[in-house]
């Protein structure tokens, strides 16, 4: 009798899905050795905390309402980044880029995120000789004391999810900030960190609620900022977004045509080239070309990368891993 047969006797409506066989615990070192060879390698760190959840978000993430889950997170991320050192023998291999991306990293307090930080550079040998050190915000969580850390710690692109400057917009993306926030987390940004990183900012196409005057008003914005590059994703409306509920299924909010989001991208990329911010890749445009995503460069050549943290996903030799809770 197969294995199949024998469990759906147990409970003939719930067969159990095995993502991994065998199960970690019966690994050997000697069976991924050639897999797990002492090559360069990047970092994802996961922090699943946000203030609140944004219409369009299908990321793994937690509203916080206490405190003391995210000190709780941060110390069973240290034991995880010394377990994961330790059990894949990668304490010696040359550390690339590290990204800390969410939810929101700019959530942590200073003293969270030192000890990360710490943790790493104690169970990874290299880490302070990576590329780049790039590290998610948002307008809401920054503060001058958190980027003077993250500046101390060795921070050098820092990524800003802004998404829109359109105070209407935002708010129907479920967003807490506004456009003079924004504008205030950007120049604080700038200020702290002069010389130390490049500043990236997000855009978000295909918002609910966006019209070609707000999406012009949102580029021409973005590029008055100065930062170094600007990125443009499309917003996709996934099964588990407000967003999929209100503007999909409902229709109680109006979301963009697909032939109105190629005239955004066709207005935003004309700007951007008049502006001489360059494209790198399909959605990033840098100032005079200067600011790249080490990180993306990397996975996209195939390095080997860790996602530590809830969620976080990873390919190692060839192999996906992932983090199933």
């Amino acid at each position: 009798m197969t294995l199949t047969a024998e469990l759906s006797k147990l409970n003939p409506q719930r067969l159990p899905l095995s993502l991994n066989y065998p199960s970690f615990k019966k690994w050997k070192r000697s069976a991924v050795a050639e897999k797990l060879e002492a090559k360069p390698l990047c970092l994802y760190v996961h922090i699943p905390f946000c203030t609140q959840r944004c219409s369009f978000c299908y990321y793994k993430t937690v509203d916080l309402k206490e405190r003391p889950e995210v000190d709780g997170y941060v110390e069973t991320l240290c034991k995880e980044i010394e377990m994961v050192s330790d059990r894949f023998d990668l304490s010696d291999r040359p550390i690339h880029a590290v990204y800390f991306g969410g939810g929101t990293p700019s959530l942590l307090k200073p003293n969270q995120l030192t000890k990360l930080v710490e943790t790493l550079r104690k169970n990874f040998k290299h880490f302070d000789n990576k590329k780049q050190f790039s590290f998610e915000a948002e307008p809401l969580t920054i503060s001058q004391s958190k980027l003077e850390a993250m500046a101390e710690l060795g921070v050098n692109r820092l990524s800003m999810g802004m998404q829109s400057f359109v105070d209407e917009i935002i708010k129907l993306s479920g967003r807490g900030h506004d456009e003079k926030q924004a504008y205030r987390a950007i120049d604080l940004a700038q200020k702290v960190g002069q010389g130390k990183w490049n500043i990236n900012i997000d855009l978000l196409s295909g918002l609910a609620g966006e019209t070609e005057e707000t999406w012009k008003q949102s580029v021409e914005r973005a590029i008055n900022t100065g930062v170094e590059s600007i990125t443009v994703y499309k917003m996709e409306a996934f099964a588990n977004t407000e967003v999929y509920q209100t503007g999909v299924k409902q229709e109680t909010v109006p979301l963009p045509s697909e032939e109105q989001e190629m005239k955004f991208m066709e207005y935003a990329m004309e700007r951007f080239d008049r502006a001489n911010y360059l494209p790198w890749c399909h959605f990033t445009y840098t100032k005079d070309g200067i600011d790249k995503s080490e990180y993306t460069v990397n996975i996209w050549q195939g390095v080997d990368f860790y996602g530590l943290g809830v969620s976080a996903f990873g390919s190692m030799g060839g192999s996906l891993l992932q983090n199933t809770a």
